[in-house]
C-alpha cells in the first residue's frame, strides 16, 4: 500500500492506550530524511474497510468471475 499523497509505502503499526490497541498504517520513517507528507498515518480499520468495499465492487462487475473462469479453463487445458 502506498500513500496517495506522496507515494511512500505504508506499513502496519499500533499504539497502545490503557484499554485499547489502535492500529494504523504509517509511512516508514527513514533516518535523516524528513517526512513532509501531510498524511502521516491512516486508521487500519478505515483503510481495510475501503479495501473490502473495492474488492466487493470488482467481484460484482458483470462478467468478472466468468472471465476468471474462462482464463482458468484456458490455462489448465
Amino acid at each position: 500500500l502506498k500513500c496517495p499523497e506522496c507515494g511512500a509505502p505504508y506499513f502496519g503499526t499500533a499504539s497502545h492506550g490503557k484499554r485499547l490497541v489502535h492500529r494504523y498504517y504509517s509511512h516508514r520513517k527513514l533516518v535523516g530524511v524528513p517526512l513532509e507528507c501531510k498524511t502521516k498515518r491512516i486508521s487500519a480499520d478505515a483503510l481495510e474497510q475501503d479495501i473490502l468495499r473495492y474488492v466487493e465492487t470488482v467481484l460484482r462487475r458483470d462478467g468478472y468471475l466468468d472471465g476468471i473462469e474462462m482464463n482458468l479453463e484456458k490455462a489448465t487445458g
